[in-house]
């Protein structure tokens, strides 16, 4: 999507797209927040020592949840017609044909829902950053081929829009709707180029808050990135399963009652509670179904040019900040009263 702009975006701007306002943190990304933010960022898939991949947010973490959910309809609406078709003590073979149908067209329906999440999201792919190249990569979504833009040349900017929403008695209602988006300014012909959106949130410093995870890792020292919650996926579930079970055999105080949601091997009852509950909705089966959809979509195979930028540099080759960079980065922290 491209915009037209009067004139090349600066960061600290503030002007109105499509009749939204927008606020740019980029180019010359030096806007930054003092404290760590309140939530980790969930539009950080995964990151290592060189690039950091920039996914959807709860739309890429959120498919064990609503495969879990899946399972507990396919209990209930199988034991309300079981309920129902009772006769004597027995089932009624009708009744049965009725909850099998019923069931079927919940799985069905479950898997349609899946293809359909696995291509809308493969039309908005994975951003790469590269630190060591001070450098992104996106796919071109018309060619396919991938695009490498300057780390310091990136227009970023806050979306202020509007959501729908309704209240508890059903009353439409419109809510504000800010978004991180991540752009290329054409200077030929005074366009932005938008090539990524992030997720909407009520609150502005959510969305700021992503931003400062990219700029973080892009400018910062290892000790000051973010911490970024593992992908929801089988391998994380055993790895996590595991750890937990550690705990709890290795903990001599664990008590019978205790409740603490924090850490359930402090005792008998919250662990005998998520033990339950995984086996009661299919163990490791809504993390599985969540490995398919990220390897599918997500977390796709990269062509060997991309492969090959991803690659770690030897240090004397990292790219380094610009002067013009440095000065604007300077004077924002002493105008903001950070040094």
């Amino acid at each position: 999507m491209s915009i037209p702009l009067e004139s090349a975006p600066r960061a600290s701007d503030s002007v109105m797209l499509d009749a939204c306002p927008a606020y740019f943190l980029a180019p010359q990304p030096v806007m930054s927040l003092p404290e760590d933010p309140l939530l980790p960022p969930e539009l950080i898939l995964q990151h290592d020592e060189v690039t950091l991949d920039l996914g959807q947010g709860k739309a890429d973490r959120d498919l064990a949840f609503q495969t879990g959910f899946v399972i507990f309809i396919l209990y209930l609406f199988g034991a309300i017609f079981i309920a129902a078709g009772m006769q004597d003590g027995e089932l009624d073979s009708l009744a049965l044909m009725l909850t099998l149908a019923l069931l079927s067209i919940v799985m069905l329906a479950a898997l349609l829902g899946f293809g359909w999440q696995v291509i809308r999201r493969r039309r908005r792919p994975t951003i790469r950053f590269n630190r060591q190249r001070r450098e992104l990569c996106y796919r071109d979504p018309v060619s396919g081929a991938p695009r490498f833009v300057p780390w310091e040349s990136l227009v970023a900017y806050v979306y202020g829009g509007t959501a729908l929403g309704a209240t508890a008695i059903g009353r439409p209602i419109k809510m504000e709707d800010h978004s991180l988006r991540l752009a290329e300014y054409q200077a030929h012909d005074g366009s932005l180029h938008n090539f990524y959106q992030g997720e909407g949130y009520m609150i502005v410093n959510f969305a700021l808050e992503n931003w400062e995870a990219i700029r973080r890792f892009m400018e910062e020292s290892k000790e000051n990135w973010l911490r970024v919650d593992p992908l929801p996926d089988s391998q994380g579930f055993r790895r996590r399963r595991r750890d937990l079970w550690q705990r709890f055999k290795a903990n001599p105080n664990k008590r019978w009652l205790h409740i603490n949601l924090r850490d359930y091997s402090e005792s008998w009852l919250t662990m005998g509670a998520y033990y339950l509950f995984h086996l009661l909705f299919g163990w490791q089966v809504p993390y599985s179904v969540s490995a398919w959809y990220l390897r599918l979509a997500v977390l796709r195979p990269r062509s060997e040019e991309v492969e090959e930028w991803s690659q770690p540099l030897p240090e004397a080759q990292w790219v380094k900040p610009s002067d013009e960079y440095l000065k604007a980065r300077a004077a924002f922290l002493v105008s903001k009263g950070y040094k």
